[in-house]
């Protein structure tokens, strides 16, 4: 790569560093912190800054946008923003909200900068310097990487963060993994082997992670990216075949809404069957509080994040679940009770322009590339089905807009399924 090439690479994998959490928290707990990180000052400018560059970024180079990503996005960070007005706390929801904004910003800018492979290994650098880090905290037996019920949390204070960016390290690795084989006539050996040996040690890694975590939500995200995967390479033979591109991902996203609905509805015997608490440890009844909650405000919401600092709501929570908690640990539930139904409409057409986007490319492209954007979303959407992530400066809310960016920008430089002559991969 030119040196341009390099700084833009560097400045964007440092960014990714930033929104994992955990480095950029831990630094700053050197020199003391306000309580909590997420709200300490110092965090909230570093984010800012990069927010603000991001916006510069995407001004310059809008030309590249998707319409549609734009106008969904836009208008899901106004909505969230405007629930700043009857919010219980102002302040929280403005910050956050404003913060969202600026990560998807992020996402969107990162991939406009980076085609999308480099994208692809930016993010997995951008993972594995937190994940070494943590691997040689908990080797080393750092204070806070190993919890009292002695799972692994690394440097990201928990083991299900800890969790969530081992298991999506882990597919990133066996994406790029496939790339490189299939790329492997226009490949020098060295590079080839090289990268190949680097994979799979740091897919071994991240796995010996994800188990030292007991974190299971993750797996099943990893589960649920696997199918999309495995989904878009059979759509590719259909497409191939003549069938239309739009017909192919409307049925496999109506096939991938009815897999997720009947498995939910039968939950209690395979769950049981593997181990598992039926109810998501707890998560269950904390969705039926949510949706009490919901009912008096069904329309516009409480204020995005805010419901939680409502005395008579957190405290029968904690009757009801015995914790402290802090959010509804399902992004839905949590839009619904934010947001209202308007926010969830909004939501759900913000998430399903990406979700179409990712996978028109994913269908109709014949690099194994093109399949990252839909294995990052899949996972990303799955995850949040049993977590809150769509919070400000987290990188599963950057990587939607990326993924839906990159796949959109790297469309049209990969040969398309169905053409007589596959050329090089060249995204």
């Amino acid at each position: 790569m030119h040196a341009r090439a390099v700084v833009v690479f560097a400045a964007v994998t440092t960014g990714i560093v930033a929104y994992t959490w955990g480095p950029l928290f831990r630094i700053r707990t050197w020199w003391g912190h306000d309580d909590p990180l997420p709200d300490d000052p110092v965090i909230v400018v570093v984010f800012s800054v990069i927010a603000v560059l991001s916006f510069a970024v995407l001004l310059i180079r809008r030309r590249l946008l998707p319409a549609w990503l734009v106008i969904s996005g836009a208008a899901l960070a106004a909505w969230l923003t405007i629930t700043t007005a009857w919010s219980f706390d102002r302040s929280d929801t403005g910050r956050e909200t404003l913060l969202i904004a600026g990560t998807l910003a992020f996402g969107a800018a990162a991939a406009t900068l980076l085609d999308l492979r480099r994208l692809a290994w930016a993010v997995w650098v951008g993972l594995h310097v937190g994940l070494a880090w943590s691997f040689l905290a908990i080797q080393a037996n750092r204070p806070g990487t190993i919890d009292r019920n002695n799972d692994w949390a690394g440097i990201y204070f928990n083991r299900n963060s800890l969790g969530l960016y081992a298991a999506l390290a882990a597919l990133g690795s066996m994406v790029l993994a496939a790339d490189l084989i299939q790329r492997r006539g226009v490949t020098p050996r060295w590079h080839l082997g090289v990268g190949l040996a680097v994979l799979v040690a740091a897919t071994v890694a991240d796995a010996r992670l994800l188990v030292g975590s007991d974190s299971a939500t993750p797996i099943g995200a990893l589960v649920g990216a696997a199918f999309a995967v495995v989904g878009a390479l059979v759509a590719r033979r259909a497409v191939g075949a003549g069938m239309r591109q739009a017909r192919v991902v409307g049925l496999g996203a109506a096939i991938a809404v009815t897999v997720g609905s009947v498995g939910f509805a039968t939950r209690s015997s395979w769950l049981g069957a593997l181990g598992r608490d039926t109810d998501l440890t707890g998560r269950t009844g904390l969705w039926s509080l949510a949706w009490d909650s919901i009912s008096r405000r069904p329309i516009h919401g409480f204020g995005y994040l805010s419901a939680w600092g409502e005395r008579p709501f957190r405290r029968q929570v904690r009757q009801e679940t015995g914790r402290r908690l802090t959010s509804a640990h399902n992004t839905v539930v949590e839009m619904l009770l934010g947001g209202g139904f308007v926010g969830l409409l909004v939501f759900l057409c913000f998430v399903g322009g990406v979700c179409w986007l990712v996978s028109m490319t994913a269908v109709g492209r014949r690099s194994l590339a093109a399949l990252w954007p839909l294995a990052m979303v899949a996972f990303v959407l799955v995850e949040n089905l049993t977590e809150t992530l769509f919070v400000s400066n987290h990188l599963t809310v950057a990587l939607l807009s990326a993924a839906a960016t990159a796949a959109w920008i790297g469309r049209a430089d990969d040969a398309p399924v169905g053409a007589r002559k596959a050329s090089a991969p060249g995204m």
